[in-house]
């Protein structure tokens, strides 16, 4: 049984701020897909703070 192995782990998460109100989860998805797959995208409209 053979397993992938990553350098990096698959269960991190990015916090991006000062987006602005037009921010959309496509831009994101479009921004962050160079890195890899993204499992998870949401944007957070009023966050906390």
């Amino acid at each position: 049984m053979s397993k992938k192995m990553s350098r990096y782990p698959s269960d991190c998460k990015v916090y991006v701020g000062d987006l602005g109100n037009n921010a959309s989860k496509q831009e994101l998805e479009d921004a962050f897909s160079y890195y890899g797959h993204l499992r998870n995208v949401w944007v957070a409209r009023n966050p906390p703070g």
